[in-house]
Parts: structure tokens; sequence; C-alpha cells
């Protein structure tokens, strides 16, 4: 795998002071973090916790509130605590009035980046272009240029080369624009990395070669990259002897920064790779074990454990079992206390926000005069957070007790516990379709009717619901934000309100039905006082069948109704906002009325089938492809079209993966 690198721009000191006579020893603090926040990122945390307690008492403004969860949350992700410097940042993000718009791209930058690292490239694709919008408006070239580049990165790893390549370009040109050598140096590797990616591996070579020109001229340490990558790229090209010289190189290269000790840990580490690779098991035990030596020195803990891992295994394939165990034991022992300090760590950063968020609540409460509310409030989060803590720290501990046993010992737990989750899964899969309408009283209220259901995990986000009141047939086709045991979760809080506002209903009306339906989602998900960033909600498509008028009337919330009559597709559309929190969740629902007639197809579906990627171009399947295939089968009888349409998507999809819970309902009118 090929080094890509992420750009943020130089953003460490967050002092946002205006002149105020906010209390000194609080923007000490925060000159505190600044100074440690490279070096000494856990002291740069301890000085961020201090400004925080201070500001309970001297109440500072805005731009330091932001300052301060700015602070916690670059200490968060420099400590490898992602999700919750994600959390530090949103917060930040809530006081940004007074402060300066160019930290708060900043602060969108990091939110990207993190979700990066964690492959969450939905939420890195919402931050980034979010910087990036602010810095064009400032016409902060350097601060375009790095966004540029992070989503270029989003697009390579989607495998969206076309685009990928068209931001890394304008990255580069932005760089050169300002001068910036080593921010030309990083486009040109990443811009081999895409290469690579796609098997060209002379145009690679060439971008990684004016990639370690450019640093040469800076003496950065960062020429290491494109050097590691060109030695991979002749891996993967068969050209070993190549490869050898650049592993060989980096060593040298490495020495020229004796203080900085990953680095000639991590060369050594590479060299042993290459050994091994090249058949010299005992040249790798060497390299190996300089890494371990220099490591072990350097209290470089994590690159210790890896060199441990690897010696071990090289040992074993010589059958010298006596010296592959011992270091197969160091590494879990050290692999435990890494944990173990993580797991302090987390505890240290959740129990600070949670102490300020107590305490700011506590005040709120104080004048508003509901002190009741506020502790049931924080008790059940303090009750959250115990219980979170508890299962950590009972799950590390059974994870140390366990972690001098056999590799096959361990294999076999934890299959078992996999066993347990999915057993568990699948208790909840039943209870999902427990609470969906049975088929028998579907087929009875629709006799001509199919649904086509293929949830993407064994729990689904996507959902069916239909009752009869009188003369009305009322049916759903509703998908939820996510799917698996989030998007379940949803679903099954939609079909308990539905359940509530239908029968409550004497004449039911679409449009009155999904108004109520969002008033208790946003309701249930997003509470007063809640400060979620996360959208949760539904997309869904309601029809209500008056057999006595031979009349529909539909209101759908972004999924529209499909209607087929003698093979003329009409697409009834929906309004274009969600079911939960939306930027015109004030605006009413619409309702329309359309006259059916006898032997009229109506057709109700999720995004799950016309988003499926195929195996041979990655293409989607496209709405306008499923309107042809339903146009198509709509004269069948309802078992073939259901056929149809399941070996339809099962074609294209082919070797892929689905990619998202499928809901297709038809009905025959």
């Amino acid at each position: 795998m090929v080094l890509m690198l992420l750009v943020s721009c130089s953003d460490e000191d967050v002092d946002n002071s205006d002149g105020s006579s906010e209390d000194d020893s609080l923007r000490f603090y925060l000159r505190e973090y600044s100074r440690h926040i490279d070096s000494f990122p856990d002291s740069a945390f301890v000085a961020a916790g201090e400004a925080l307690r201070l500001s309970h008492e001297t109440e500072p403004g805005q731009s330091t509130m932001f300052d301060i969860f700015y602070a916690l949350g670059r200490s968060a992700e420099k400590t490898g605590q992602y999700d919750i410097a994600i959390a530090y940042f949103y917060k930040a993000i809530e006081f940004t009035k007074g402060v300066d718009i160019s930290l708060l791209a900043t602060a969108y930058n990091h939110i990207g980046q993190i979700a990066f690292r964690q492959g969450k490239y939905n939420i890195a694709m919402e931050y980034f272009p979010k910087a990036l919008e602010i810095r064009i408006a400032q016409k902060d070239i350097e601060g375009q240029a790095s966004s540029y580049k992070n989503i270029g990165s989003v697009y390579q790893v989607e495998w969206k080369y076309k685009e990928a390549e068209e931001h890394y370009l304008r990255s580069l040109q932005n760089y050169m624009e300002i001068g910036s050598i080593e921010g030309q140096a990083a486009c040109y590797n990443n811009l081999g990395g895409l290469y690579t990616d796609q098997g060209v591996y002379d145009r690679a070579l060439e971008y990684y070669h004016k990639s370690e020109i450019l640093y040469r001229q800076t003496n950065s340490p960062d020429i290491l990259v494109p050097m590691y990558n060109m030695g991979l790229t002749y891996i993967d090209m068969g050209e070993i002897e190549k490869a050898g010289r650049y592993y060989r190189e980096t060593l040298g290269i490495a020495r020229k920064w004796p203080e900085n000790k990953r680095l000639l840990a991590e060369a050594y580490y590479s060299l042993g790779d290459y050994m091994n690779i090249i058949q010299k098991p005992d040249s790798a035990l060497f390299y190996f074990g300089k890494s371990i030596e220099i490591a072990e020195r350097s209290g470089l803990e994590e690159m210790q454990a890896r060199a441990l891992i690897n010696r071990s295994r090289t040992y074993s394939g010589l059958l010298r079992f006596n010296d592959a165990i011992p270091d197969y034991e160091s590494a879990a022992f050290i692999s435990e206390e890494l944990n173990y300090n993580a797991q302090e760590k987390t505890k240290a950063f959740t129990q600070m926000y949670m102490q300020y968020e107590a305490k700011v609540f506590q005040k709120q409460q104080m004048q508003r005069n509901r002190m009741l509310r506020g502790f049931v409030i924080v008790l059940t989060f303090g009750i959250l957070l115990i219980c979170m803590i508890a299962f950590l720290l009972y799950r590390n501990n059974v994870q140390k007790k366990k972690a001098n046993a056999k590799l096959s010992e361990q294999w076999d737990k934890i299959v078992q516990q996999n066993k347990e989750i999915t057993d568990g899964i699948n208790s909840a899969s039943l209870v999902q379709r427990a609470v969906l309408p049975p088929l028998e009283y579907i087929n009875q209220i629709l006799p001509d009717n199919f649904i086509l259901y293929r949830p993407f995990d064994i729990v689904s986000g996507d959902f069916y619901w239909m009752t009869q009141k009188g003369q009305y047939t009322i049916v759903v086709a509703a998908d939820c934000t996510g799917h698996g045991v989030s998007g379940a979760v949803v679903s099954m809080l939609g079909i308990s309100s539905l359940n509530k506002i239908v029968g409550e209903t004497e004449i039911p009306h679409s449009d009155v039905i999904l108004n109520k339906l969002r008033e208790d989602i946003i309701r249930l998900l997003n509470p007063e006082g809640s400060t979620s960033h996360v959208r949760n909600g539904m997309d869904i498509a309601l029809v209500i069948i008056d057999q006595a008028r031979q009349e529909i009337r539909f209101s759908g919330a972004k999924n529209p109704l499909y209607l087929i009559r003698e093979h003329e597709l009409t697409e009834i559309k929906a309004d274009k906002m969600t079911i939960g929190v939306d930027e015109r969740q004030d605006q009413p629902f619409t309702e329309r009325y359309i006259s059916y007639r006898r032997g009229d197809m109506i057709y109700l579906f999720s995004d799950g089938y016309v988003d499926q990627f195929d195996s041979v171009d990655q293409e989607k399947f496209k709405t306008k492809r499923f309107k042809s295939l339903l146009t198509l089968v709509s004269g069948e009888d309802l078992e073939k079209q259901l056929q149809l349409l399941d070996d339809t998507h099962l074609n294209w999809r082919g070797n892929n993966h689905q990619t998202d819970d499928i809901l297709v309902i038809g009905i025959k009118l």
C-alpha cells in the first residue's frame, strides 16, 4: 500500500485573544498547549484541560471557548483518540461567533482528516469541501492547496481516479503559485500513488522521482515517503534488486536525522521486510533486531511491537519456535500495555468533556429552574459513560489475561465471540421482522402485490408498513439513515410512530401522516438541547389507496411513486426534504391525488436498488435503467415481476457485495 500525504496548514497557535481582560492564567495554559502539542501531546492535553477547568470560573467569550475545545481536539487527535477528537472539534464549532473564519476552516479540515484515517469517507467528503469553501472565499491559496489534495486522497481510496487526479493537479498548481517546494513534493508523491493503484508503474515512478528531487532540495525527512513508495512499486513490477537499492538508501537517509529515532527504526523495519521478500531470513532477523533495539531505547512501543511480530514470524519460518514464542509474547504484552494506556487516555478525555458539559448544564438549569430534568439528563449521560468505560475496561482486562495464550486458542475464542455477536444481531433481526406486517395480512388487504426486501446486513434500515383503515389501504416504503444496526433502530422508531399516528387518525391524509411522523422522529432523535451534528431520519414514500373513489393519495420525503399504465410510466414526485432534521423541516409535506384504473401498477422503493454497483465498470444501476426495467416487467404477473427484479439485481451485481438495503414494493390496483 503506497503512502499518501494529507496536509494541514500551520494551525497550532490557537491564541485567538482579542485583547479582552480574561483570566491571564487561562491564556497561560493555552500558550503551554501550543508549546507542547508537537512534541509532548499528553502535556498539551493537560494544559488544555486546565484551561477548560478555569473557563468555569472566568466564563470567557466565544473565541476563547473555541480555542479551548480546538486545543482539546488537537490533543486527542495527536494521541490517537479519534472519536473523542471529533467530538471536541464539533464542540469548538459551536463557539464560532467572533472567531477568525480561517480557524473554522482548519477545524473542518481536522475533522475531515480524522474521518479519512478512520475510513469514514462520507464524513471526510462533507468537511473537506467546507474547509475549501472558506479558503476560496478568503483567497487563501495555501489552504486551498491543502484542501484540494485532501479531497483528492478521498477520491483515490474510493477508486475515482479521474476526480482524484484533477484535485491533485489543482493542489499542485496552487503550491507552484505560492512557491511551496514541500507542497509540490507531496502532490507529486500522491500522483505517483494514484498511478501505482492503477498499475501504470512507469508513470508512478516518474512522479515519485519528481517528489524525491524536490524533497532533496528542502532537506526534509519526508523524502523517505516517495523513496519507500518507489521500493514498493519496483516490488510490484517484479524488479526486486531495484527495490532493494531504494530500501538500502532509505537507511542512509534516515541516519541524517539521528534525533529522529522513528525514522531509523522504520528504515531497519522496511529492510527486514525486504529481506524476507528475497528469502534472506538471517538478514531479516538482523534488521528487525536493529529496529526493535532502537524502538525499545526510544520508547516507540508500537514500532517495537510490529518489529517483534515480524521477527517472530521469521523465526517461525525457520522452525525456531523457541525464539519465535518469546517475541510473540513480548509483542502481545506491549500491545496490551498500549491498549491499556489508550483506555486511560480515553477515560481522561471523556471525563473532562463530561465534567464540562455537566457544569454548563447545571448553570443553565439554575437559570431556568429546571433542576429535575437536568438531573435526569446528567445522570443518564453519566450512566452511559460508566457503562462504556466499564465495558472497555472489561474487554481490555479479558484481552490482557489472554495475551500469553496460544494463537489457536485466541482464534477459537474470537470465533465464539463473533458467533455470540452474530446470534445477538440475528435475535434483533427476529424482533425487527416481528414488527413488520405479516405477509398473510398484506396478501389479505392487497391480494396483488410483491415485496423485494434484501437487507444489507442481518438487520435493515429499510422497512415496509401497511394497514387497512375502512376503505383506505395505507402503504409505506421507508429508507432510514444508514443500514445495519443503526438503521434498524431508526426503522423501529418509524414503525412505532406510524402505528400511533394512523391509529389515532379517522380519515387518513398522506401529508398529515408525514408531518406528524417528522415531528415524532425529530423529537425522538434530536431532543431539545441536543448538540448532535448527525442528521438521523428517513426518506419515505407513502400512498393511501381509496378503493371507494378509485384514487390514490401520495406524499413523499425524497422518494417518489411510479405509476405504470399500459407500459407508460408516470413519476409522481416527492418533496425534496427528509423525515428528520432538515433545512426545510418547517415546511409541510404535499398531498397529491391521482385517479387510477383497474390493472394499473404502482411501485414504491428505496434507493438501494438504483445505487448498486456492477462488477465490470463499477457503475451504479441508476434511475433511468430502473424505470426501463419496471416498464418492461409491469405486464407480467406479480410473482414473475419479483423474480425478474431479483435476478436483474444479482446479475448486475455479479461478484460485488451489496452496497445498501434494498426494498421495492409492487402493487396491482
